[in-house]
Formats: C-alpha cells, sequence, structure tokens
C-alpha cells in the first residue's frame, strides 16, 4: 500500500522488507530534529472534536494528527472534558 499522499509520511524514507511471501514497504525511522512550534491556546467545548478544529484551523479535517501530536499527554480524546485547555499547532 503506497503512502497517501498529503500524509505527514509522503517524505518518509521507505525500504523494502521481505516478509514471506511477499515483500512489503515500511516506513524507516528517522531521528528526530528539534522543532520549533507556534501554537495558541484552545478551551474546549462540548462540541468539539479534532476533525472539527482541523477543518476549522487547517480547512482540511483530516489534518487532526497536528493537533493530537501536539497534545502527546492526551491518550483519549473521548474521554477529555470540555473546559480543558490544548494546544493547537500554527498551519504551517
Amino acid at each position: 500500500m503506497p503512502i497517501v499522499p498529503g500524509s505527514r509520511y509522503t517524505d518518509s524514507p521507505t525500504v523494502q522488507v521481505r516478509v514471506r511471501p511477499r515483500t512489503r514497504t515500511v516506513i524507516t525511522p528517522s531521528p528526530q530534529q528539534p522543532q520549533v512550534v507556534t501554537f495558541w491556546w484552545h478551551q474546549l467545548s462540548e462540541s468539539d472534536t479534532l476533525a472539527l478544529l482541523a477543518a476549522k484551523n487547517y480547512g482540511d479535517p483530516n489534518a487532526w494528527w497536528k493537533i493530537a501530536d501536539a497534545n502527546p499527554e492526551v491518550l483519549d480524546w473521548h474521554l477529555v472534558p470540555p473546559g480543558t485547555l490544548i494546544r493547537i499547532p500554527a498551519a504551517s
């Protein structure tokens, strides 16, 4: 399966791995580079979802992962109560 265009993995290096009886393409880990991320705080309301916030802030509901990545302390987005402050990264 190819990497979907627009994915955060689009430019990631890949290798071919033989898994009997087939060959599969896998993404290779790359060293993490220091990043400077500009973000703002958003207080969640009851109606907020990651997809809605991504659509509002990036014009793409499938970019929800940008918000999830900016908030690694959130393990289950279904359990985050309204009123919680989360980081919304600036669109790049």
